[in-house]
């Protein structure tokens, strides 16, 4: 996508800068991924604003029009890493707690963009199913019932 503005016949290309998809959601305890594009610039400033702060990063793409800042969740140091680019410049805290943070990025002379990422709480890994509960209630039942079933079913 190619952003022009023609005035006077004079035609002049902006950076932009994009989310890949947005709104972003992540598991607290999980990498949280930001996927950006970028176009006509190397360069992009992501702010994070949130519950409990936030922070701010300069991201250098390598050279293909993309980068992906990774927020691990779970670290306790270095809690940011970028694929396909180079972390730069680093302020404020990345540690992230479960709620919705803004996030925007920036270039220094044209159109950036905002989204939302939304931190849910981690689960226990404890899942339960209704037929385990229905079973362990009336486990001792369902032998006495499937055997009555059964010799009905060979008497008739």
């Amino acid at each position: 996508m190619t952003l022009v503005a023609a005035t006077s016949g004079v035609v002049v290309a902006h950076q932009f800068v994009g989310f890949d998809r947005a709104p972003l959601t992540a598991t607290g305890g999980e990498s949280a991924e930001v996927p950006i594009n970028l176009h006509r610039t190397d360069r992009v400033t992501v702010a994070v604003d949130g519950p409990g702060g936030g922070f701010t990063a300069v991201v250098v793409d390598d050279g293909d029009g993309q980068a992906t800042v990774v927020i691990d969740t779970a670290a306790t140091d270095s809690q940011l890493r970028v694929e396909s680019g180079t972390l730069r410049q680093v302020t404020g805290d990345a540690s992230l707690v479960p709620g919705e943070y803004e996030l925007s990025l920036s270039v220094q002379r044209g159109l950036g963009d905002t989204t939302t990422l939304t931190l849910t709480e981690p689960t226990d890994g404890r899942q339960v199913s209704l037929p385990a509960v229905v079973g362990g209630l009336l486990g001792p039942l369902v032998p006495v019932a499937v055997l009555a079933v059964a010799a009905r079913a060979t008497r008739g």
